[in-house]
């Protein structure tokens, strides 16, 4: 009975090392992280997805215009709640790493096409700052992501109700 209690412990020691080694896994260049957190960032707005838009905002988020990732979180609740889709364009970023902060250079558009037609909302240069943050994977395991804590160049887009 001894024997097989510690046989399970040894599996579960096992398993949770497995789990913390392959969440702490290298995930590549610091440039392609941010390139491909850019990409989800832009996918998860076409597909209207709150959760997926967010998860690459860092809940520190400040911009020039006062928004901070509540407000952030709200607009594009209420955005996302229209029957709109939103068609986004990013130019790959070029992107500078300076320890735990970054920024990512680029061009971005967005538009809401409706059954009416399609209007474009912003078309312009942006500059993402971004920060490593401690984050948990698979719920237990502590983790570094880069996240997003301010975009420059954004105008009024929240302004517009989008």
């Amino acid at each position: 009975m001894r024997t097989a209690k510690l046989a399970i412990l040894f599996v579960i020691a096992v398993a949770l090392l497995i789990g913390y080694f392959a969440a702490n896994r290298s995930r590549g260049p610091d440039e392609d992280q941010i390139r491909a957190l850019v990409e989800r960032g832009r996918q998860a707005i076409e597909r209207k997805s709150l959760d997926a838009a967010m998860s690459c905002v860092s809940k520190s988020y400040q911009d020039a215009s006062g928004l901070n990732y509540d407000r952030v979180r709200m607009l594009t609740a209420d955005a996302f709640r229209g029957e709109a889709s939103y068609p986004v364009t990013v130019d790959s970023p070029e992107v500078q790493v300076n320890g735990d902060q970054a920024t990512a250079r680029t061009h971005a558009s967005l538009a809401t096409a409706t059954e009416a037609g399609t209007d474009q909302v912003f078309s312009g240069s942006i500059v993402v700052h971004l920060r490593k943050e401690r984050v948990r994977r698979y719920l237990i395991f502590p983790a570094l992501d880069w996240k997003v804590t301010r975009i420059d160049g954004l105008g009024g887009v929240f302004d517009l109700g989008v």
